[in-house]
């Protein structure tokens, strides 16, 4: 029995000790992660290979404490000095999840070394291409959707003060540009405090869609009707941090506080909509990612002093050379985008917490 004991003790010490060691390859693997964009890729294969090792060691050791503790003799007399032997296995069911979970893990950072190019945006825009057809379908449901949702009229004052109606835009084409503008936002290193705007939000639904992406979303809408019907919405889909305000892009003076400012044409009027777009342009930060899917902003941009990043989105307050150098940083994060589950504490949280950071994750 004393020999017993003392077997025992010696395996949970191995334990401990491997569990720390595991600890510590993860804290070296992550420091390594983060010292080069373009990885080390030999010296984080080889940090992946010791902790599929150090894990293969623990398996073995937890089987034996197992095994010893299914073997033990209940209430044997004796006059051993040392310690009872442990009825149970520390922290037995978290560290099984976490052995389990590691392929997973060593997956998630294997697809991010070497460092790859991944497009912003499809490279095809064929009408036979057979994502195009699917979105398109996607998009009409998403617009019949929408007409049903919002049905009342624009109001006497907004249509007096040049706004449009609560025109449509191809979702498809909207969720494309915001995961690229989210994927900038990594590169930006600023994803984590991203904020995003809707000018002339209608009845919110884009600002709904938004919140998978950003961390605070808000609607400026100048017909009170639509504001009314955009917070019920956002009320009844409980999304969180969430705000709609009354108010009139021209003179809407905080623009500054956001990341992503999207204005699809809120006014009918040229003249308005170039007030419009001169507050935007002047009063939002530098290096403000603008999403703004029309012509007569193409047209102005450098005028505006903003910069085309690919698809409808532009760099406020930057020149061209500037903005090629952010798209191409942004092209090497990944294309995850989900928000970080809250899961259960794990010994491989160091790294999930990185590459979430970098645009990669677990999908379940």
């Amino acid at each position: 029995m004393c020999s017993d004991r003392r077997k025992s003790t010696k395996l949970h010490d191995l334990l401990a000790s491997k569990l720390l060691q595991a600890e510590n390859l993860v804290a070296a693997l992550v420091k390594n992660l983060e010292s080069n964009h373009l990885f080390n890729v030999t010296q984080i294969h080889n940090s992946l290979d010791a902790i599929t090792s150090n894990n293969h060691q623990i398996s073995i050791t937890m089987q034996q404490i197992s095994t010893m503790l299914l073997n033990v003799e209940p209430k044997k007399a004796d006059t051993c000095p040392t310690p009872e032997l442990p009825t149970a296995l520390p922290k037995h069911f978290e560290i099984r999840n976490w052995l389990l979970a590691w392929p997973q893990i060593d997956e998630l950072v294997r697809t991010q070394v070497p460092a790859t190019k991944r497009a912003l945006f499809r490279d095809t825009k064929a009408a036979n291409d057979i994502t195009v057809s699917q979105l398109s379908a996607y998009d009409s449901a998403f617009d019949y959707l929408r007409g049903k949702f919002n049905t009342e009229s624009q109001d006497c004052k907004a249509k007096e003060h040049g706004c449009f109606a609560d025109i449509s835009f191809p979702n498809s084409v909207f969720l494309e540009n915001i995961h690229a503008a989210y994927r900038i936002l990594l590169a930006q290193g600023v994803a984590s405090q991203s904020q995003f705007i809707d000018v002339g939000c209608g009845s919110g639904l884009k600002v709904m869609q938004a919140s998978l992406f950003f961390n605070r979303v808000v609607g400026l809408e100048y017909d009170l009707g639509y504001a009314n019907i955009a917070r019920e919405l956002l009320e009844q889909v409980h999304i969180a941090n969430w705000d709609v305000i009354h108010g009139d892009g021209i003179t809407f003076d905080t623009y500054r506080d956001f990341n992503l400012v999207y204005f699809y044409r809120p006014m009918r009027d040229p003249a308005m909509l170039n007030k419009l777009e001169n507050q935007i342009a002047n009063t939002v930060e530098p290096e403000t990612i603008l999403f703004a899917p029309y012509e007569q902003f193409y047209f102005r941009h450098k005028e505006l002093n903003c910069a085309p990043l690919g698809g409808s989105l532009y760099l406020a307050k930057s020149n061209q050379s500037q903005a090629d150098s952010l798209r191409t940083k942004a092209e090497y994060t990944g294309t995850f985008f989900n928000k970080p589950r809250n899961t259960p504490p794990s010994i491989w949280d160091p790294i999930i917490k990185f590459s979430h950071k970098n645009g990669f994750g677990l999908d379940n």
